[in-house]
């Protein structure tokens, strides 16, 4: 509902021109109204926002609350300074223009991930829903059939973007950023795979393994930050940047994979096919687009038009199966032998 709520404001500020003061006042109402909400549908009604501000909380109970959510804080703060490092690096050691095209690219990558973003929350309480009752088997189904549309997803979007970045970034930004439709296609190659790593990271926090996603962030930001300084050695540019970003990310879904397939989840198969695919369609698409131009977008479009409708198909009927009350609280996941020998 947030990121519902967000959208609607996007659009009235691109239709309508408002003071940055009033859109920051707008956000927060929508923040306090979606907090309202969440409260009165997670207790039932039970209880309101002024129930709530009447409680006494002591600060032993705040320094609880704090040292059992500590990960999640820095696994947040972390996700943001991920992706403002190339912003800092660009202003310290490229030009102005470069930081102006960064930023381009990224609002169009930011714009990009709105879906997947909105539809992960709604998968979380699926992943949780299933770990709690043991049922791998519709967990594993249910992962692998989310996993397939956010892959549908992020070619659909790789197409929309690579296919007409030009027009998108000159009627949306100004004929006079035309520079910035390289550095758009660049990075929109992330979006092949950061879906998937949004999908994996909320797998692995519904096995209250948490720390494992702390790790595999941290790691992703030297990673990438290590990429870069490498890269300005030999080219200080802004696809230095870019690709530095994309190198950290697909380790960042390696590790999270190679989790997953311990904890019996996943196969080797299927995350190999997973880059075979990815890999597969960039280099085949790219050669029909250079070849056969527009043509080639409209027959690929309608073909993953196609399967996206039955992937959601699968989808829907796996939320179906899973549609029962949420549990109060969320055990360890336990593994069984299988688990065990993966």
């Amino acid at each position: 509902m947030d990121g519902l709520l967000r959208v609607l404001i996007i659009l009235i500020v691109l239709a309508i021109p408002i003071s940055i003061v009033w859109v920051s006042v707008i956000f927060v109402v929508s923040r306090l109204l979606t907090s309202m909400y969440f409260i009165k549908v997670g207790l039932d009604g039970q209880t309101t926002l002024t129930d709530i501000l009447k409680l006494k909380v002591t600060i032993a109970e705040i320094k609880k609350e704090v040292f059992a959510t500590w990960r999640f804080a820095l696994i947040g703060g972390i996700a943001i300074v991920f992706w403002r490092l190339g912003n800092i690096l660009a202003s310290k050691f490229l030009t102005v223009q470069d930081v102006a095209d960064f930023e381009i690219a990224f609002k169009v990558y930011s714009i990009l991930m709105i879906v997947p973003s909105l539809f992960i929350g709604l998968c979380y309480k699926y992943f949780v829903q299933a770990i709690f009752e043991k049922s791998y088997h519709s967990l594993k189904e249910f992962y692998y059939a989310c996993n397939m549309l956010f892959l549908v997803y992020s070619v659909f979007s790789y197409i929309i973007i690579y296919s007409f970045s030009k027009e998108i970034v000159v009627y949306t930004f100004g004929a006079e950023y035309v520079n910035a439709v390289e550095a758009t296609k660049e990075i929109v190659i992330s979006i092949l795979i950061f879906p998937a790593i949004l999908l994996q990271a909320n797998v692995i926090v519904a096995m209250k393994s948490e720390q494992a996603d702390l790790i595999f962030n941290v790691s992703a930001l030297v990673i990438q930050l290590v990429c870069c300084v490498l890269g300005f050695l030999y080219s200080q540019s802004l696809s230095t940047i870019n690709y530095s970003i994309i190198i950290s990310l697909i380790f960042f879904h390696l590790a999270q994979s190679i989790f997953l397939i311990r904890k019996g989840l996943l196969t080797w198969y299927f995350t190999a096919g997973h880059y075979l695919v990815i890999g597969t369609f960039i280099v085949v698409y790219n050669y029909l687009f250079i070849k056969y131009g527009n043509v080639s977008v409209i027959v690929c479009l309608l073909l993953f038009s196609v399967i996206s409708a039955k992937l959601l198909t699968n989808i829907f009927s796996s939320f179906s199966a899973l549609s029962k009350p949420m549990p109060v609280s969320i055990p360890n996941l336990q593994t069984n032998d299988h688990h065990e020998n993966a």
